[in-house]
């Protein structure tokens, strides 16, 4: 086994970080990753009446400071069953890429 130690110095631009997360276009990209991953979840759940509600929902999260975040949720029970017994969340993550 080799054993070594490397010295590492890293600066983080604070303000740099900061104008990524709140540009626009970065929340406009996040929105649609997590629309796909919404869409890719739904697609897979099959509705009993046609004016049902998707059981999954992307929506962007407000924090107190802005910055770009967004989450997909379930929105229904039959979504919480779904996610549970057949891991749907997580088994459409890659189209959020």
């Amino acid at each position: 086994m080799v054993d070594f130690k490397v010295d590492v110095k890293l600066a983080v631009n604070r303000e740099a970080i900061e104008q990524l997360l709140t540009n626009p276009a970065v929340f406009a990209d996040v929105k649609r990753r997590a629309d796909r991953i919404a869409d890719g979840a739904n697609a897979g759940v099959e509705k009993q009446r046609p004016d049902e509600d998707d059981p999954y929902l992307s929506t962007e999260l407000v924090l107190e400071e802005p910055r770009a975040a967004a989450s997909v949720i379930t929105r229904t029970n039959r979504g919480k069953r779904d996610n549970l017994r057949h891991g749907t969340l997580l088994k459409n993550l890659d189209r959020g890429r």
